[in-house]
């Protein structure tokens, strides 16, 4: 049954790689088929947080008003962000699976942040990185830059 289940999922995922660019050929759109992953080591990054268990209908309003509460949080510190802000799945999250989602905004140095922020250090660690961009951004289209990443 697991052995089943599994070549079910594989093929889910499959179809979740190859509907969306058939459809976008067929109209003439671009496809994700290059999106670029790259795959580096990064080191240690202090990090402000806030991590919510969403599901996928409201993952980008919970994503902005968290972006929101981290620069707000960075300005009462009185840092700027180091990098680019990201978000990190720690489970699934679609129509039935809540997550969660960390959303992190780098910073130089450990801080004393107020909730629901929280203030971090993540580890070093191998990464493997897509950079998507507007409506590559927006669901079911997101779902390549996830597969891209997993494969």
């Amino acid at each position: 049954a697991l052995a089943y289940v599994r070549e079910l999922e594989e093929r889910a995922a499959l179809a979740r790689r190859l509907v969306p660019n058939l459809i976008a050929s067929l109209h003439g759109e671009a496809t994700m088929t290059d999106l670029n992953v790259t795959v580096r080591e990064a080191e240690a990054q202090p990090v402000l947080s806030i991590t919510s268990r969403v599901k996928v209908d409201q993952l980008v309003p919970r994503i902005q008003e968290s972006l929101a509460q981290l620069h707000a949080e960075a300005g009462r510190l009185g840092v700027t962000p180091a990098g680019a802000p990201f978000g990190l799945y720690h489970e699934p999250i679609n129509h039935e699976e809540d997550g969660p989602i960390e959303v992190c905004l780098p910073v130089s140095r450990r801080l004393q942040a107020a909730a629901p922020v929280e203030s971090k250090e993540l580890p070093a660690t191998r990464l493997a990185v897509a950079e998507l961009r507007g409506e590559q951004c927006s669901f079911p289209a997101v779902l390549q830059g996830y597969d891209a990443t997993h494969d």
